[in-house]
């Protein structure tokens, strides 16, 4: 976790999500749902959190409505 606070979500967010562009819509979502199981790991998802996983969906072009889904999903699974 400590270092996940290091990141700079400037530069290191469109690196990553450069590195990414090229996969398919299934990895992404499952990018997406990590990043929200991680997020929510102690117990709550904060807003945010949300935004930025939100934005992470919006830069790989599925949307806000999957975080969404994959949100639902998880609260389901826990």
């Amino acid at each position: 976790i400590a270092q996940l606070k290091e990141i700079n979500l400037g530069s290191d967010f469109e690196k990553f999500c450069q590195r990414t562009d090229k996969r398919s819509a299934a990895a992404k979502r499952g990018i997406i749902y990590d990043a929200i199981r991680a997020a929510s790991a102690d117990g709550v998802f904060a807003k945010e959190e949300k935004e930025s996983v939100v934005r992470l969906a919006v830069e790989f072009k599925l949307g806000e409505a999957v975080v969404d889904e994959l949100e639902a999903l998880h609260a389901e699974e826990k």
